[in-house]
C-alpha cells in the first residue's frame, strides 16, 4: 500500500533482511504497485517487464513458458523464501495473491542449494492488514477478455489479535488464434493471530485452476516445403477442437514465529503444495505444401499430480564483537517431492499417419479430429529428498564495509523409476551428501548515494 516502485528491504540473497543497497547481488523487486500500474497478472507478465529476464514462450496456452537470465534457466523458485520444486510449474501462477516478486540474479546458494547460476525468483505472498481495506476489480479487453476479483483484509477482532484476508479473481479470455479460450480462477485465504505478544501463528491456503481449451503450441511452419517463406494469418490454429490445457493447484501452509529477548526471533513454517495437470496439446508438424496439405498434429499428452512437502525453521538475531553489532542467522530446510505419472507413448505417431491425424487444408481447417484413444503405457516416479542446514553472518566491520560469510550443507537423493506396462522396469539413484556450498559478500558504501559490492 506504500504506492512505491521499490523496496525498503529483502531476504532473498542471503535469508538476512537487507535494503536493497545492503544486498551484495543484482536485485530487482517488482512491487505490488508496478504489478498492477502494468496490468502484470500472471508471472511470465511480471518476468515480461523485468530487467535482465528473457521470456521464452513456447506458444499460446501451452504453458511451458521459460525463464532465463544471464544466459541460464532459470530453476530456482522461492515463495515466501522456502525454495519450491520447478515441477509444480510455478510459471502459472497468479499474481493477484502475491505482495510483490523478488528477482536475484546469480547463484543463491545459501536458499536455493541445488540450481545453477541464473537466477533465483521469489514469490511473496499477500500478509492480512492492520486497517481494514478492501478493493475490487474488473477488466474488459480485446478477443474476449474479461476478468473481474477482490481482495478484502482487516482485523477479525475487536482488538485486532486475530487477522485475514481473502483474495479471488477470476479471468476469462479467447486469442487472436481460433478457437483459443482461456479460464482462471484463483482463491487465497490467510489468518494471523496473536497469540501472545510475542507469538504470531499464521494459516493460509490457495486454490487456482486455469483450464485451456486449444492451446497452440510451437507455432507455425514458416517455410514451405519448397523453402519458400509462407504468409500464414495469424488466427490460424494447429491445435484441434479437443485439445486442452488444465493445471488444479492447491496449497496449504502454516507457521509460528516467536520474538524471544534482546532481539531475537525465530520461525518454523510447514508448507503443502500439489499440481494436478492434465494436458494433451499440439502443434502442426510437417512439410507444408502451397495447397495447404502436408502438416498433422502430433498430440502429447502428459497428466500427474507432483506433491512436495517442505519444513522451514530458523533463528536469527543480533550480536555483539568487537565492539560492534552484527547480524547472525541459522537454520534448515526439509523438502520432500513425490510424482507418480502415468506413461504415454507409442500411439502419437499411429494417430500422425492416420487419415484423422492429418490436416487436409491448413488454410481452411476447423480442428474437427477424432480424438485419439489415450492408451496408458505406463508408469513413471520421481521421489526426490532434500535436507540442508544453513548458518550466515553479517559483520559490519565499519560504518562504510559489511561483510557476509555463510555457508550451507546439503543432503539430496532422488530415485526414478519408469515401470512400462509389459517391460522390465527401470530405476536410476542419485545421491548427493555432504554437499558444503560457501558464500562471500561484501559491500562498501562510497558515499550517502553510491556503494560498491562483491559476492561469490
Amino acid at each position: 500500500g506504500r504506492g512505491l516502485y521499490a523496496s525498503y528491504s529483502s531476504s532473498s540473497s542471503a535469508r538476512l533482511v537487507l535494503t536493497p543497497r545492503e544486498t551484495p547481488q543484482s536485485l530487482t523487486v517488482m512491487t505490488r504497485q508496478r504489478l498492477d500500474d502494468q496490468n502484470l497478472t500472471t508471472l511470465t507478465d511480471a518476468m515480461d517487464a523485468t530487467p535482465g529476464i528473457t521470456v521464452i514462450r513456447d506458444g499460446v496456452g501451452a504453458e511451458t513458458d521459460t525463464y532465463y537470465s544471464r544466459g541460464f534457466v532459470i530453476q530456482n523458485y522461492e515463495i515466501d523464501g522456502v525454495p519450491t520444486n520447478t515441477r509444480l510449474d510455478n510459471y502459472t501462477q497468479s499474481m493477484a495473491m502475491y505482495d510483490r516478486v523478488e528477482i536475484i540474479r546469480g547463484a543463491t546458494g545459501l536458499i536455493s542449494g541445488m540450481g545453477n547460476p541464473s537466477a533465483t525468483i521469489n514469490l511473496i505472498r499477500k500478509r492480512p492488514t492492520a486497517q481494514a481495506q478492501a478493493s475490487v476489480t474488473g477488466e474488459a479487453g480485446t478477443w474476449d477478455r474479461y476478468g473481474s476479483g477482490f481482495d478484502v483484509s482487516g482485523p477479525l477482532t475487536e482488538s485486532g489479535n486475530v487477522r485475514g484476508r481473502l483474495v479471488a479473481d477470476y479471468k476469462t479470455q479467447d486469442a487472436w488464434i481460433d478457437r483459443f479460450n482461456l479460464q482462471s480462477q484463483l482463491l487465497y485465504g490467510i489468518s494471523e493471530f496473536d497469540l501472545s505478544e510475542d507469538t504470531l501463528l499464521t494459516m493460509g491456503f490457495s486454490y487456482q485452476r486455469t483450464d485451456v481449451d486449444s492451446p497452440l503450441r510451437t507455432g507455425l511452419p514458416s517455410r514451405f516445403s519448397t523453402g519458400e517463406r509462407t504468409d500464414l494469418k495469424r488466427s490460424i490454429n494447429g491445435a484441434p477442437d479437443w485439445s486442452y490445457n488444465d493445471h488444479e493447484q492447491t496449497t496449504f501452509f502454516t507457521s509460528i514465529e516467536q520474538q524471544f529477548a534482546n532481539g531475537w526471533s525465530g520461525k518454523i513454517e510447514y508448507t503443502y503444495a500439489e499440481n494436478k495437470f492434465d494436458e494433451a496439446f499440439n502443434y502442426a508438424m510437417g512439410a507444408l505444401t502451397k495447397d495447404g496439405r502436408g502438416t498433422s498434429p502430433p498430440p502429447p499428452r502428459f497428466s500427474g499430480t507432483p506433491r512436495q512437502d517442505n519444513l522451514d525453521l530458523y533463528v536469527t538475531g543480533p550480536f555483539g564483537l568487537f565492539g560492534r553489532e552484527h547480524e547472525l542467522i541459522g537454520g534448515m530446510t526439509l523438502s520432500k517431492y513425490k510424482e507418480n505419472v502415468p506413461g504415454w507413448g507409442g500411439w502419437q505417431y499411429d494417430y500422425a499417419s492416420s487419415a484423422a491425424g492429418a490436416i487436409d487444408n491448413l488454410y481452411t481447417w476447423d480442428g474437427n479430429s477424432a480424438k485419439p484413444d489415450f492408451v496408458e503405457s505406463g508408469k513413471s516416479s520421481i521421489d526426490e529428498s532434500q535436507y540442508a542446514a544453513y548458518l550466515t553472518s553479517r559483520f559490519s566491520v565499519t560504518d562504510d564495509l559489511s561483510l557476509i560469510l555463510g555457508s550451507r550443507l546439503i543432503n539430496w537423493k532422488r530415485d526414478t523409476s519408469d515401470r512400462p506396462y509389459g517391460a522390465p522396469e527401470t530405476e536410476v539413484n542419485r545421491e548427493e551428501n555432504g554437499v558444503f556450498i560457501p558464500y562471500a559478500g561484501v559491500v562498501y558504501d562510497l558515499n550517502d548515494t553510491w556503494s560498491v559490492y562483491a559476492s561469490y
